[in-house]
C-alpha cells in the first residue's frame, strides 16, 4: 500500500511535470495508448482542478481520441483521497503552492486545516528569506563603496587630477563613507531582526513537527 510520503512524494513529481508541460497535457502517444484510468488518477494525486480534463480532450482531439470520462472520474477520484491527506496539505502550503478547492467535502476539513499550518510555516520563513536577501544586498552595497572609495584615493593621489577636482572626491569620499557607516549598523539591526525571526521559526516549526 502506498504510504503518505510516497504519495507526496508522487504527487510532487507530478506537480513538477504538470507544471512543465503546460497546455499541452498529452502528446499523440499517450492519447492513442491512454488508461484514462490511471490518467484520471495521476491528475487527482497531484490535486489537478476539474478541468484537466478539458485539457486532455483538447489535446486529444487533434490526434483523433476521445477520453474515456466515465474511467477518468474514477481514477481522479481514487487519486484525490490520495492527494487530499493532511500531510500532503501541510507540505502544499510549506511551498507556497495555491490549493484549488478539489478535495472532498468529508476531507477537506483535515486538509485545510494542515495546509494553513504549511502556509504559515512558509510565511515565518518568508520572513527570514526577506531579511537575509537584505542582509546580502547591504553588503553588496558596502562592497562597491569600498571600490568606489579605493578608485578615488587613486585619483586623489594622481599627478592628472587637478585641485578642484580633488576636493569634489574627497567631497564624495566623505558622504559615501557617511553611507557605509549607516548600511553597517543597518546590518546589525537587521541581524539582531534576523535572529528573532529565525527563533520565531524554529519554535512554530516545533510546534507542528510532530503533526506531519
Amino acid at each position: 500500500m502506498i504510504t503518505p510520503r510516497q504519495t507526496l512524494a508522487l504527487a510532487t513529481t507530478l506537480l513538477a511535470l504538470g507544471i512543465m508541460s503546460g497546455c499541452a497535457t498529452m502528446n499523440a502517444d499517450e492519447c492513442r495508448n491512454a488508461d484514462w484510468r490511471i490518467v484520471g488518477y495521476e491528475d487527482g494525486l497531484q490535486g489537478a482542478g476539474g478541468d484537466r480534463i478539458g485539457q486532455h480532450r483538447e489535446a486529444c482531439a487533434k490526434h483523433g481520441v476521445t477520453p474515456d470520462l466515465e474511467a477518468y472520474q474514477s481514477g481522479r477520484t481514487i487519486g484525490l483521497k490520495e492527494f487530499c491527506r493532511p500531510l500532503t496539505g501541510f507540505h502544499l502550503g510549506s511551498a507556497g503552492s495555491n490549493y484549488n478547492g478539489v478535495c472532498p467535502g468529508n476531507l477537506e476539513t483535515d486538509f485545510l486545516a494542515a495546509y494553513r499550518d504549511g502556509r504559515e510555516l512558509y510565511r515565518y520563513q518568508g520572513r527570514v528569506n526577506t531579511i537575509e536577501s537584505t542582509i546580502r544586498s547591504r553588503h553588496g552595497e558596502i562592497e562597491t563603496i569600498k571600490q568606489t572609495l579605493t578608485e578615488n584615493e587613486a585619483l586623489i593621489i594622481s599627478g592628472d587630477t587637478s585641485k578642484e577636482d580633488r576636493v569634489l572626491l574627497l567631497k564624495e569620499m566623505w558622504d559615501l563613507a557617511k553611507h557605509q557607516g549607516e548600511l553597517e549598523e543597518e546590518i546589525k539591526n537587521l541581524e539582531i531582526e534576523r535572529t528573532r525571526r529565525i527563533q520565531e521559526l524554529e519554535e512554530y516549526r516545533a510546534q507542528v513537527q510532530d503533526l506531519y
